[in-house]
């Protein structure tokens, strides 16, 4: 009763009835399932390909959302993506060298993008915010993301992988393995002959079957170490404060 009072006081102070009240009310409520129906309306789904030679020279760039990329066998590239509102695809090159991906005004956007490419390929990524998942590459890879998580595996011949805040996930077969981070973890396993891991505050975890050679660096992120080593492996760690 006292709550009926104290709300027919306040519409009375505002001089507005409850069913003007009840009607804004509704407005509002249709507004917002309006404003996002148009949102959802401006998603695009597209579908690209390009002609590339086994061996080819890709560069992808991924702003924010999601970027998948698949090697095969085939000697095309193919890229399916879904982009958010004020978001645009880009490609083009020759046979020998592309470079696509997405651009636009958003810093935080919703693009998913899925891309195959000949596995031979020498590929290059760099991503803002986006979460990177590679796979099924055998040349080299080279990743880059500022913010986003990086995923690879697979049997390649060098990676280098950096994310200044996201996490870095390597589980691969390769002759050298290279990653940084600053906040995020470095998580790295497989057959690796060389590993050179530097990271600030994230943990750092190799787990190999044999190690060759290790060079981890940190300021105050633990390091923990798992696996054998090679008769001729050897592992220099070099941390400030952080628990080995």
């Amino acid at each position: 009763m006292r709550a009926s009072v104290a709300w027919s006081a306040w519409l009375q102070r505002l001089n507005m009835p409850r069913v003007l009240v009840s009607r804004c009310v509704l407005g509002m409520l249709w507004c917002q399932c309006a404003s996002s129906h148009v949102a959802l309306a401006q998603e695009v789904v597209l579908s690209r390909g390009w002609r590339a030679s086994p061996n080819a020279a890709i560069k992808i760039h991924a702003p924010s959302g999601t970027l998948l990329v698949e090697g095969w066998s085939r000697d095309s590239v193919a890229l399916d993506a879904t982009l958010g509102a004020g978001e645009s695809l880009f490609g083009g090159g020759t046979v020998n060298g592309l470079k696509l991906g997405v651009e636009g005004t958003l810093t935080t956007g919703r693009s998913k993008i899925r891309v195959r490419v000949p596995s031979a390929s020498r590929l290059v990524i760099r991503s803002g915010a986006a979460d990177v998942t590679v796979f099924g590459l055998t040349s080299t890879l080279d990743v880059g993301s500022a913010a986003g998580n990086v995923d690879i595996s697979g049997k390649t011949d060098a990676i280098t992988a950096e994310s200044i805040s996201g996490s870095v996930r390597i589980a691969v077969s390769a002759p050298v393995v290279r990653a940084r981070t600053t906040t995020g973890r470095l998580d790295i396993s497989g057959a690796i002959q060389e590993a050179q891991l530097t990271s600030v505050s994230g943990a750092v975890t190799l787990s190999t079957q044999p190690l060759g050679t290790a060079r981890i660096e940190t300021i105050d992120g633990p390091v923990r170490i798992r696996g054998g080593i090679a008769k001729t492996g050897a592992i220099d760690v070099q941390t400030f404060g952080g628990a080995v």
